[in-house]
């Protein structure tokens, strides 16, 4: 069992959107939003996550957010599979596109580094990897503004998430640019510890390493109203299922 710390991190990401053409409506988070959620491994507890958004630093004149996850296992987990990640993005407040993406990972025995860069101004990302000791690093040009794997999530919160529609937006992980694509299913009422919601279910359709990664399908349960808080995320990994639940909320 690998529970990816991308998965880890955000349980702790037929109409079209480009990443730097926001949609026109309120954006549904702020500074301060703070959310907590326990991890489950099938029915065992296995650790918590947050989510946070806070007020980020300026990047060649733009504005940031700054948006973190982090996922721990407890300590029961901690026998028999100790984790300890972190994903961070620097999200442009005007244009919702990345400046910025770090991921620190520590699995078991598996641990690795990477941060990439996104240079507008000369159409350039830098990719560096620490793993195993070998640092990697990729160079490579930018179509326009994109999403990193963990500002896709909150991007996604922007859009309008119909039932039966699909959106897209340009992405760029692992060394390269690519199209995510998001599938909003149906609405459902769900009950976790923070309390009963109406929810839009999506699927996001990964085809890259990073935070939504898993081996087979991903369903994230946001709230059915201009918030569009993350309350439920269930995923598959090697074996079994991992499914995070929200249980406190600050802010926003």
């Amino acid at each position: 069992m690998r529970m990816k710390g991308a998965v880890l991190g955000m349980l702790v990401a037929a109409s079209s959107a480009a990443a730097g053409s926001p949609p026109a409506r309120s954006l549904p988070f702020a500074g301060g939003e703070h959310l907590r959620y326990v991890i489950r491994y099938g029915i065992i507890h296995a650790g918590f996550s947050t989510l946070n958004v806070d007020e980020g630093p300026v990047i060649k004149g733009h504005r940031t957010w700054k948006i973190t996850s982090q996922a721990w296992s407890n300590k029961v987990m901690d026998v028999l599979y100790n984790v300890r990640d972190r994903n961070e993005s620097w999200m442009d407040r005007e244009g919702l596109y990345s400046h910025h993406f770090e991921q620190d990972l520590h699995e078991g025995s598996y641990a690795a580094k990477r941060w990439i860069d996104y240079n507008y101004g000369a159409q350039q990302f830098v990719r560096i990897e620490e793993r195993g000791g070998k640092q990697t690093r990729i160079e490579g040009t930018l179509p326009g503004p994109v999403q990193d794997v963990f500002s896709s999530l909150y991007y996604a919160r922007t859009l309008p998430l119909e039932p039966g529609k699909s959106y897209e937006f340009l992405t760029n992980s692992d060394g390269k640019n690519w199209t995510l694509k998001i599938n909003v299913l149906r609405r459902e009422t769900v009950n976790v510890k923070a309390g009963k919601f109406s929810c839009v279910v999506v699927e996001p359709m990964m085809l890259s390493e990073g935070i939504f990664k898993n081996k087979g399908r991903l369903l994230v349960w946001l709230t059915d109203d201009d918030k569009r808080i993350p309350v439920l995320i269930r995923t598959q990994v090697s074996v079994g299922s991992v499914s995070a639940e929200l249980t406190e909320r600050e802010g926003n």
